[in-house]
């Protein structure tokens, strides 16, 4: 009988073993995929494989710095920031994460976030005074408090340790830059760029310097190699486009944002931004006319759909606009796309001094999910109005807590300090 029950349990732990190993396997197949989906600059992917790969060893500091760096690439620093802390949670005494987080909040602006980052970077520098990953970070930290001379000794040093660092390379030539050693900062990138041509952040520097210098010949082929290099990237498209549109060149403009929707057909950005443009720069009729092609060709998304009604409020066709947001409620009802046709047919019952109306359409939000940032800044604006000015504030504060770049909040949340006779806190809050 014992010679059984210790085969059983030899046996489940040879089970076991080849659980864990199994387990460890695909955690490091999702990981190099993602890594190759990021050398591949398809950031979105990346962030797929990273999140599967924590679903099967959550709280691995690697993986969750791997993701930060993804989430980053894809302009989400505050979802980045989360997964920084996470990593060094998990391993206080990991680099990458401490410097990342560091110089996520040196660039945040925030007096009390280069404080944290000091913090961070100084504990750091005491283990490894050469991880040039916190000496770009100090000196992010050192130019935001105007310490330029501290903030050079850094980045040279950085520079020194890590000449192929593209960060320190482009932080280190903005600072000479714009301390007067232009031809030195553009040298600095033109270098670095012969050994990584294809770092996109690099080339988006270097257009950077020739547009202040004037030099629009040069700056165009710069932004043009980014969006080559990151064909998906919205954001470099509409950098390219407002290029051109500084030159009064609308039709380039548009055939980049056109190249976007064939590039990405099913990426509403893409096609907000292109639409934008139309009703800008050629007319209504012209806007109108696109989105409604856009929508034939893919009639079930809702997004476009909310997209249409936007270009209809902005034309004060306010009706019509009612129409579209109604119809993304008719198909999804409690999907976050009618979550945000409510919101916006709140906002529009708010500007018709409708507050019952409002009312009724933010609490169907909000009991839907609590945390919604709209709902809840909408519904603060609502309790300002009727004189309720705590609830208010404590609705707008939630917002900020997750959004502390939201305008709309921190506008309403003046408002609501002015009324509550706070102007102090009101004037420090604009």
């Amino acid at each position: 009988m014992r010679d059984i029950k210790t085969n059983w349990f030899a046996a489940g732990l040879v089970a076991l073993l080849l659980v864990g190993c199994g387990a460890t396997e695909r955690k490091e197949q999702y990981v190099e995929r993602g890594q190759g989906y990021m050398e591949t600059r398809d950031f979105q992917k990346a962030r797929i494989e990273f999140q599967n790969a924590l679903q099967v060893e959550p709280g691995n500091a690697e993986t969750h710095f791997l993701l930060g760096q993804a989430l980053q690439k894809l302009v989400e620093p505050v979802a980045a920031v989360a997964q920084y802390e996470a990593s060094l949670k998990a391993n206080p005494d990991h680099a990458g994460a401490r410097a990342a987080l560091a110089r996520l909040y040196a660039t945040a602006g925030a007096t009390e976030l280069a404080d944290k980052a000091l913090e961070l970077i100084d504990k750091g520098l005491q283990q490894n005074p050469d991880d040039s990953g916190l000496l770009t970070a100090r000196a992010a930290v050192r130019l935001q408090r105007r310490e330029v001379e501290g903030a050079i000794a850094d980045a040279e040093k950085s520079y020194g340790l890590a000449p192929a660092d593209g960060e320190t390379v482009g932080l280190l030539a903005a600072i000479y830059f714009n301390h007067e050693q232009r031809d030195r900062a553009i040298e600095l990138i033109k270098t670095a760029l012969v050994q990584r041509p294809d770092d996109a952040e690099l080339n988006l520097v270097l257009a950077d310097f020739y547009r202040r210098q004037g030099q629009m010949e040069l700056a165009e082929p710069a932004l043009r190699k980014v969006v080559e290099l990151e064909p998906a990237s919205v954001a470099h498209r509409l950098q390219l486009a407002r290029f051109y549109l500084d030159q009064k060149n609308v039709d380039a403009a548009e055939a980049v944002l056109r190249e976007g929707v064939k590039i990405a057909p099913k990426a509403p950005e893409n096609k907000t931004a292109l639409l934008v443009l139309l009703s800008t720069h050629r007319s209504p009729e012209v806007a109108e006319r696109a989105i409604k092609e856009f929508l034939a060709a893919d009639s079930e998304n809702q997004e476009l759909r909310l997209s249409l009604g936007d270009f209809y409020v902005r034309t004060a066709k306010v009706e019509e606009a009612k129409k579209q947001y109604q119809a993304v409620i008719a198909s999804t009802e409690a999907g976050p796309e009618g979550l945000a046709a409510r919101n916006k047919l709140a906002g529009l019952a708010m500007r018709s001094n409708d507050p019952v109306e409002a009312q009724r359409l933010t609490d169907e939000v909000l009991a839907a999910n609590p945390s919604d940032a709209d709902a809840l800044t909408l519904r603060g604006a609502l309790a300002s109005a009727r004189g309720d000015y705590d609830s208010a504030i404590q609705d707008l504060r939630s917002v900020l807590r997750d959004q502390p770049d939201s305008a709309p909040a921190v506008r309403t949340l003046a408002q609501a300090h002015f009324g509550k006779g706070e102007v102090a806190l009101g004037e420090e809050t604009l």
